[in-house]
């Protein structure tokens, strides 16, 4: 009895490129708000892109999530 999906590769495939694509992106956007906030730190002004860091956060652990899906089995494995 085969109980994999038959289409659990291209859906495993399709995890290990999406993922680490998202975590980056919610890695930029988290780096864009703190640099914005660290630089109106210093400068006296308020920050600009600090909204970026709030939509990085939850977008960079979604990326991992779907990264760490993506590898599980393979994890698991080894």
């Amino acid at each position: 009895m085969n109980k994999i999906n038959p289409n659990h590769k291209n859906q495993q495939n399709l995890l290990r490129k999406v993922g680490p694509i998202i975590l980056v992106i919610g890695l930029c956007f988290l780096a864009t708000g703190m640099i914005s906030f660290f630089t109106a730190i210093a400068g006296h002004a308020p920050p600009k892109y600090f909204w970026c860091a709030f939509v990085g956060m939850p977008t960079s652990a979604i990326g991992l999530a779907l990264t760490k899906w993506g590898y599980m089995g393979k994890i698991s494995r080894y």
